[in-house]
């Protein structure tokens, strides 16, 4: 599931992607993580999201 709650409040505030991760101070790459669907990222190819053992 998409983060709506996040989504949402980017929007009400009137930011960009780029504006909030400027704000955060993190790369724009990683909002778009916050963001994403959580399905996208399990299929992506990417272990990011894996636990470390």
């Amino acid at each position: 599931m998409a983060n709506v709650p996040l989504r949402r409040a980017i929007l009400d505030a009137k930011l960009s992607n780029q504006n909030l991760a400027d704000r955060c101070e993190v790369d724009v790459k990683t909002v778009e993580r916050w963001l994403q669907d959580e399905r996208e990222s399990r299929t992506s190819g990417t272990s990011w999201w894996l636990p470390r053992h």
